[in-house]
């Protein structure tokens, strides 16, 4: 079975972004499923992401975030952004 773990956009899937709660639940999402028999885990995120998986796919690096969301990185974005949404629907095709 193959699993595709989705990091969220705003922020990195790290220990350091635990604050978030979304985040939370995909870095234990990863460690409780990686390293099961039969079992794939494919983390797409932030180049900076520290999950337990089988493969990281990269999707959003720090000039991604800088522009969608300036200095502030750390925050959840207050609408929809583009910028974060097309490079994921490019990336997942």
């Amino acid at each position: 079975m193959r699993l595709h773990l989705l990091g969220i956009p705003h922020t990195v899937t790290n220990n350091e972004y635990t604050a978030c709660a979304y985040t939370a639940k995909v870095l234990k999402f990863g460690k409780m499923f990686t390293g099961q028999d039969g079992v794939e885990v494919f983390h797409y995120g932030h180049e900076d992401s520290d999950v337990c998986c089988d493969e990281h796919i990269t999707v959003t690096t720090n000039d991604d975030l800088k522009k969608a969301y300036g200095n502030a990185l750390t925050l959840p974005p207050r609408k929809h952004n583009p910028i974060i949404t097309n490079i994921c629907i490019v990336t997942l095709g």
